[in-house]
């Protein structure tokens, strides 16, 4: 994960994830939750 990270800010690019491993959000810049069929920021 921390590999993935380091290359997407060293190119510039974005890495859209789907996941429910926990665990990975702390390599996230930004978290969103599905919640009824709709994307919101996740929760704190």
């Amino acid at each position: 994960m921390q590999l993935l990270r380091d290359r997407a800010h060293e190119s510039g690019v974005a890495v859209v994830m789907v996941t429910h491993d926990h665990d990975v959000l702390e390599y996230c810049d930004r978290v969103l939750e599905m919640v009824d069929g709709r994307l919101s920021p996740a929760a704190a």
